[in-house]
C-alpha cells in the first residue's frame, strides 16, 4: 500500500465501552490513542447489546447489537455457532461501514475468529491474542478438534498479514498451521519503580478470568502447582468472562474442589495496578 493511511478500523468483540472487557480492549484503546496523535482517524467496530455510535475527535466507536437472550443461548449450545454468527454479522457490518468511510486498513483480533467470514474488501492484519489450540482440552472429542482447528486456520488465512506479541506464539503458529506472522512486542506503560514490602511465595495470575486466559488449564492443575510447595498461595485477580464461568466464586469453588490446599487459593476482583502491588 503506497498511499498513506488516513482510516483504520478495529473490529473487536470486546472495548473499554463494554460491561465485560480485558486485555485486548485495553491493547485497542492505546494503539487507537497512539495512531490518533499521528493524524489517523480510527474506528472500532465492537460486539455490544445494542447498536449505537460513539463519536470522539479522531475516533468513532461502532457498538452492533449481537449480545441477546438468543445469542447467549447459541453460545451456551455451541460456541461455534456463535463465533459463525458474531463474524457474519461483523463483516456484513464492516463491508457496509467501508462502502462509506472508504478504510485503508482493518485490524482484526483472533479472540473468537473475528476475520472467519472476512471478505477481504480491504487490506487486512490480525494481531494474535492467544492461539485457541493450545488450550485445547485433551478429552475433548477429536472432531471437535478438528473444527476448532479449521477455525482457527481458517480465520487467520483470511488476513494478509499476522502480527505476533511474542516469539512463542509466532514458532507455534508456524508449526501448527505452517503460517508466517510479523513480531510485533506488546506495548505496554512507561516503567515505574516500586518497593514491595516482602518476599512471598505467591503465584498471581491476573486478567478476565476466561477459557481464553487458561482458567480450565489452571483448574487442572492447581493442585499440582500448589503441591510445589507448602508454602504456596495462588490467586487470580480478575473478574471472570460470564460466557465461561457464572461469577469469582464458583471459579473459585471449581479450584477448590480440585485440590486439598484449599485455603491457600484465593480470587479477586479487578484492581488497578497500585492496589495490585499490595497483595
Amino acid at each position: 500500500m503506497s498511499e498513506k493511511i488516513k482510516k483504520i478500523i478495529f473490529c473487536s468483540p470486546e472495548y473499554i465501552t463494554e460491561k465485560n472487557y480485558g486485555g485486548l480492549s485495553i491493547y485497542i484503546n492505546k494503539i487507537t490513542k497512539l495512531l490518533n496523535s499521528n493524524g489517523i482517524n480510527t474506528y472500532i467496530l465492537v460486539s455490544s447489546d445494542r447498536n449505537k455510535t460513539i463519536k470522539e475527535k479522531k475516533n468513532t466507536i461502532i457498538k452492533l447489537k449481537i449480545h441477546s437472550t438468543f445469542t447467549k443461548y447459541l453460545s451456551y449450545f455451541s460456541k461455534k455457532l456463535f463465533i459463525f454468527y458474531q463474524s457474519y454479522y461483523v463483516n456484513k457490518k464492516l463491508n457496509d461501514l467501508n462502502i462509506i468511510h472508504n478504510f485503508q486498513l482493518v485490524h482484526f483480533s483472533n479472540f473468537e475468529n473475528m476475520s472467519f467470514f472476512n471478505q477481504k474488501k480491504i487490506p487486512s492484519l490480525c494481531r494474535l491474542s492467544s492461539l485457541d489450540f493450545l488450550w485445547e482440552n485433551k478429552n475433548v472429542n477429536f472432531i471437535l478438534k478438528i473444527i476448532s482447528n479449521f477455525i482457527e486456520r481458517k480465520s487467520l488465512k483470511n488476513v494478509d498479514l499476522v502480527l505476533s506479541p511474542s516469539t512463542f506464539l509466532k514458532k507455534k503458529l508456524k508449526i501448527k498451521y505452517g503460517i508466517n506472522s510479523k513480531l510485533i512486542p506488546q506495548i505496554f506503560d512507561e516503567k515505574f519503580n516500586t518497593k514491595l514490602k516482602k518476599k512471598r511465595n505467591t503465584i498471581i495470575t491476573f486478567g478476565a478470568i476466561s477459557r481464553g486466559k487458561g482458567s480450565d488449564a489452571v483448574i487442572s492443575k492447581i493442585h499440582q502447582i500448589l503441591n510445589i510447595n507448602n508454602r504456596l498461595k495462588y490467586i487470580w485477580v480478575g473478574n471472570v468472562d460470564k460466557r465461561d464461568h457464572k461469577s469469582n466464586n464458583s471459579f473459585l469453588k471449581k479450584l477448590r474442589l480440585n485440590t486439598t490446599f484449599k485455603n491457600r487459593i484465593s480470587v479477586k476482583n479487578a484492581m488497578k495496578q497500585n492496589r495490585l502491588l499490595k497483595i
